[in-house]
């Protein structure tokens, strides 16, 4: 049995909260400094161990009792090295950890094992590869039409990250891919809350979270076989009338108005998306 956590939460904290939430029915409520994190990006909790990764490393800490172990990983191009904040994923023998354009597996005491060059391009932002044992899922850009040019796709590929099958079609990117020198910037629509498109991996079961339709979450097994989906009755949440009217105040009176409003067209929602991000531990969603 999966068990939801939902509730009426402010756009600004619920990323946070949603990752807190994930965490705190593991173990006892506690406040404990977090020394030398200056940008986190990502977390993780396996085996009593907390890690967290920053801006050009990875901290390790253990929870009980509460104490810094460790870190490693430093910025750069090399072998073993984070050239974009990184995000980790905790394995039994290993971790797997993705940067822009690379994955790269350290051992669970921080040591570099090898690594390979991601197949395809996420541009400003990117989505982890995550292991759906034998296979590997990603999310990578996918050119249609001239109307949408990108969209995200999620694909399943083998353990040497060659293409096995597109499982799903999901949102357009928020920004397009950066032009070509010389070719003329498009004016590209911005969502300024947007639909949510996640996947999550548990017990090598592909979750696919997708608030344009809803409440949706598709299930498929780790070849890419539909499974089931998951759809729940949701109480649409409008968004203030107050909310725009300070975002507008704020985006005009910044310094870069003048250049924000040549390069976008900013949408904003009547009401936010049924849910904004989606974890999975432990068989809770």
């Amino acid at each position: 049995m999966l068990k939801f956590i939902h509730g009426r939460l402010e756009m600004k904290i619920l990323r946070f909260l949603l990752v807190f939430l994930c965490a705190v029915p593991l173990y006892p409520k506690k406040v404990a400094g977090l020394p030398g994190i200056d940008h986190p990006a990502a977390m993780a909790i396996a085996d009593s161990i907390l890690y967290i990764c920053d801006r050009e490393s990875i901290h390790l800490f253990q929870l009980e009792p509460f104490r810094f172990v460790e870190k490693f990983g430093r910025s750069g191009e090399g072998p073993g090295e984070f050239n974009s904040p990184p995000h980790l994923a905790v394995h039994p023998n290993h971790l797997f950890i993705n940067t822009m354009g690379k994955i790269m597996k350290f051992s669970k005491k921080g040591e570099f094992l090898e690594q390979s060059k991601i197949p395809f391009t996420y541009f400003y932002v990117y989505f982890p590869l995550k292991q759906a044992v034998p296979n590997y899922v990603g999310l990578p850009l996918k050119r249609v039409e001239d109307k949408v040019p990108f969209i995200h796709t999620v694909n399943i590929y083998d353990s040497q990250l060659k293409l096995l099958k597109e499982i799903y079609q999901g949102i357009p990117p928020q920004l397009l891919p950066p032009a070509r020198p010389g070719t003329k910037i498009i004016k590209q629509d911005y969502e300024v809350i947007p639909d949510c498109l996640e996947v999550a991996v548990e017990d090598n079961k592909i979750y696919v979270g997708d608030t344009r339709r809803g409440f949706y979450i598709a299930v498929f097994s780790s070849t890419g076989e539909h499974l089931f989906d998951i759809e729940k009755k949701y109480r649409k949440v409008r968004v203030p009338d107050e909310f725009k009217k300070e975002f507008w105040q704020e985006l005009r009176a910044s310094e870069r108005w003048e250049e924000q409003k040549q390069r976008f067209n900013y949408l904003i929602k009547d009401y936010y998306p049924a849910f904004y991000s989606m974890k999975i531990q432990q068989k809770k969603i």
